[in-house]
């Protein structure tokens, strides 16, 4: 199609299907698709996914569209083209939990004001709907595409990823893989995704006994609390942690902060810094053990550059590396178990990251250990298909815009030749009320949404034209 045409054809689709469009997300939001363990082979990352991408397949059958299940983990969805060489775009169902703090509820799509509200509605779920639609234009429009068309829909985005694997053992790679980011216009790099636990020695003469602080990896927690032995009329009142409580001979702290993405650790309040903050600040109801290693972890949340721990470091393509604690545990016996969530450039390996914690913390009797790990991903910005991309965007956004790369994790990683668009980053600043990825609150505008199938629309009709 030419432009004038896709222009028209946008327009008359939203036109007389936005109404289904945002139905279909609240259907999606409606959904709580957070992963769960699970044994089932029929649910491998849970009912809630598995529910969720059963609804996704049964839209996409409601439009007249091919469907199939990759072996529970992955769906897929497909519009035959001319050749059978695939251009493939990824998206996913699964989202992290809502936590605290919501003024709407979390799982039920809330429209106010020009805005979507629900879980998901920032990232995969409201992503996947502008997908889901795109490919339904492009089967009503009645013009053969030269390439097949295939969505994938994944239920393990938010966790590890795990999905990808499956599904490649049944269907390899696509010539081309495309998929949304949260970040940045046009991208086709990542940095490097590391998990490290830092451990503490037994501490001598415990006094915390139990915490929860963090429950979602991959997000700085925005509520904390702790219980300890002691009297809460020892502690001062200290901004960003709750009054301390007595209860049956033992206290009780609490912090409230502000959920972000980990990777994006500066655009939220830990409230595990806040909780560390207040309890170092009343040092006499923690024993020295204790306050030890809580200062070494205060010290990473503080300086989310790494330089703390002599960690800071950066690329031109990929930028500077960011660490987040996303978690907080205490295990029977005084021993603490901090989890950092590292993004790193191309200058520095996640064994070297971990070597480094492992040196700081043994000065203290602790520990650190590589839990996991993904490579740093760097596509050619100068391919033929990143450069159409980067006009579509300009296209649909009326902006220029330039390559870049994102701390976030995408599918566009875990294929060889992909990249990933920014589908909602219009540059528009959201009202106060309404929060962002991973986030309480999380939505987007009515307009971003329209504005983000229009821009798959777009890309899909820029990549057929290209050699895949």
């Amino acid at each position: 199609m030419d432009k004038t045409k896709i222009d028209k054809t946008i327009e008359e689709y939203l036109d007389n299907n936005w109404e289904t469009m945002v139905s279909d997300l609240a259907n999606l939001v409606s959904i709580k698709s957070v992963y769960e363990y699970s044994s089932n082979p029929d649910t491998p990352y849970g009912e809630g996914p598995r529910k969720a991408l059963d609804k996704s397949l049964e839209i996409a059958e409601r439009m007249g569209l091919a469907t199939s299940n990759a072996d529970s983990a992955m769906g897929v969805v497909d519009l035959k083209g001319a050749s059978d060489t695939q251009l493939a775009i990824a998206e996913n169902v699964d989202v992290v939990d809502a936590g605290e703090n919501w003024d709407t509820e979390a799982f039920e799509l809330t429209q106010k004001d020009g805005y979507l509200l629900g879980r998901g509605t920032a990232s995969g779920k409201a992503a996947l709907v502008c997908a889901m639609h795109a490919m339904n234009l492009m089967k009503e429009s009645g013009e053969e595409l030269p390439y097949s068309l295939r969505l994938m829909i994944g239920t393990d985005k938010e966790t590890k990823l795990r999905d990808v694997a499956r599904y490649k053992e049944q269907f390899g790679e696509p010539a081309f893989l495309l998929t949304s980011n949260t970040e940045t216009p046009v991208s086709c790099g990542e940095k490097g995704m590391a998990r490290i636990n830092v451990k503490s020695k037994k501490a001598e003469d415990p006094q915390i006994y139990y915490m929860e602080a963090g429950k979602e990896l991959g997000v700085i927690p925005d509520s904390t609390s702790v219980e300890m032995i002691g009297n809460a009329s020892m502690v001062d009142s200290t901004d960003g942690a709750g009054a301390a409580r007595k209860c049956c001979g033992s206290m009780r702290m609490a912090s409230v902060g502000k959920s972000a993405p980990a990777w994006a650790p500066e655009s939220g309040e830990n409230a595990i810094g806040k909780l560390l903050i207040c309890m170092l600040e009343n040092g006499s109801i923690i024993s020295l053990d204790e306050q030890h290693f809580f200062e070494l972890v205060l010290l990473g949340i503080i300086k989310p550059d790494g330089s703390g721990y002599g960690l800071a470091c950066k690329d031109d393509k990929l930028g500077d590396l960011s660490l987040s604690c996303s978690k907080l545990d205490v295990e029977g016996g005084g021993t603490f178990i901090a989890t950092f969530d590292v993004r790193y450039p191309s200058t520095i390996t996640a064994d070297k990251i971990a070597a480094q914690l492992n040196f700081g913390f043994g000065h203290i009797g602790g520990s650190a250990e590589l839990v996991s790990d993904i490579p740093p991903y760097l596509g050619d910005a100068s391919s033929a298909q990143v450069q159409v991309l980067e006009k579509a965007y300009e296209e649909t956004s009326g902006q220029l815009t330039a390559v870049g790369a994102t701390a976030g994790d995408t599918y566009a990683r875990m294929f060889s030749n992909a990249a990933s668009l920014g589908l909602f980053c219009d540059g528009e600043q959201n009202p106060e009320w309404v929060g962002g990825y991973r986030c309480p609150n999380e939505g987007i505008s009515e307009k971003a949404m329209r504005r983000g199938f229009a821009l798959y629309v777009r890309a899909i009709a820029e990549l057929m034209g290209t050699e895949l």
